[in-house]
């Protein structure tokens, strides 16, 4: 796997944990796992999380 991708995944799984955290999405909610990044950002941007928080 290359580098980029795994940093890619690393993010994703980062953004998922924490919109879950915060209660945006239920863990039993498949649609958050096939979201691109680019979607997880924007929800995370759209519901006042703090992104430096992960950063």
């Amino acid at each position: 796997m290359s580098y980029l991708r795994a940093a890619v995944d690393q993010r994703k799984s980062i953004l998922i944990k924490k919109l879950i955290q915060a209660g945006v999405y239920n863990h039993a909610d498949t649609t958050i796992y096939s979201k691109t990044i680019t979607e997880l950002e924007l929800e995370y941007k759209q519901n006042g999380l703090n992104k430096k928080e992960f950063m």
